[in-house]
């Protein structure tokens, strides 16, 4: 149930292995708005076999192309662009 950023997760689908996840976790934000499945609540034992079909059922291909999404959101390059902006706000520079 506890979970950190969500790096194994990502991690998993840039290798072309889908995840499932805990609801309302970190990694529920980060997966959510670019999968959605693969999602189940600990306090609902049917979900999670409900979320281990979905994800067995993935073709490689959806899962390449989550994968690529996820890869493109959460970027290197993209986190470095938001820290510079960040800064340049803050100094007006």
């Amino acid at each position: 149930e506890v979970e950190g950023f969500g790096l194994p997760a990502l991690e998993a689908y840039y290798c072309g292995t889908p995840v499932c996840f805990v609801a309302d976790t970190s990694v529920d934000e980060i997966l959510s708005p670019i999968i959605g499945l693969g999602r189940f609540s600990l306090k609902d034992r049917g979900s999670f076999n409900s979320a281990l079909d979905e994800v067995l059922t993935m073709s490689h291909e959806k899962v390449a192309q989550i994968g690529n999404r996820l890869r493109e959101k959460y970027s290197i390059r993209r986190f470095g662009n938001a820290v510079l902006d960040s800064f340049r706000d803050i100094t007006g520079r």
